[in-house]
């Protein structure tokens, strides 16, 4: 684990040097997406109805709906940081 931190340490810092924020917000939103979808499904949406679907599909759905969540929130991320660069 102690490898595994410092090489993802290194190797984001040396991202963000070279790439900036370009690069590193849209990887954040999509971290702290990732994040809110999980914990909002471990907190409400893990009733019977989603138990049994993952039961009949797999994980599938589940995936979909997170990948739905994510995509949505970058382009609402594109939409926006477009008018702040080129306002009306």
């Amino acid at each position: 684990m102690a490898a595994g931190q410092v090489i993802g340490g290194r190797l984001g810092a040396h991202l963000a040097i070279n790439k900036g924020a370009r690069l590193i917000r849209p990887l954040f939103l999509s971290v702290v997406s990732v994040t809110i979808a999980a914990l909002g499904y471990k907190t409400y949406l893990a009733s019977t109805f989603f138990t049994r679907v993952t039961q009949q599909y797999g994980m599938m759905p589940q995936i979909i709906v997170m990948l739905a969540i994510v995509v949505s929130i970058m382009f609402i991320y594109v939409v926006t940081n477009k008018r702040l660069r080129n306002p009306v």
